[in-house]
């Protein structure tokens, strides 16, 4: 992610957040588990984002993603292993909320190394 910003969308409705960077050309996805999709550009690098019954992964109400006010992700990519770490920044009526969630999977498309971190904000 050169620009190493995110924007984020939550649909309520569907429990799904995405993560994307507008200014990338999307190529093709990585399955990271059944509900955790990464997209990634044409150099293999990571654009997006997808995760699906996102409330329950991050383990808040579903109203509660709709408060996302910023966040940071890290992913790691070696021969072997994609390493995922997500913290979302929550802004309730009382106090903020960190929510992290952190992914392993196999590199089974064999993507190259990678190492990047991003910011994660609203548009």
């Amino acid at each position: 992610m050169k620009e190493n910003i995110l924007f984020f969308n939550y649909d309520l409705e569907t429990d799904i957040l995405f993560f994307y960077n507008e200014k990338n050309k999307y190529e093709f996805s990585e399955f990271l588990t059944n509900k955790i999709v990464l997209d990634l550009n044409k150099n293999n690098e990571a654009i997006g984002l997808e995760i699906t019954d996102a409330s329950n992964l991050f383990k808040v109400k579903k109203e509660l993603l709709t408060k996302i006010k910023v966040g940071y992700m890290e992913i790691a990519i070696d021969e072997e292993n994609i390493k995922l770490e997500v913290l979302l920044i929550l802004k309730t009526n009382k106090e903020s909320l960190l929510k992290p969630i952190n992914i392993r999977s196999n590199n089974e498309l064999h993507i190259p190394n990678l190492e990047t971190e991003v910011a994660i904000t609203s548009i």
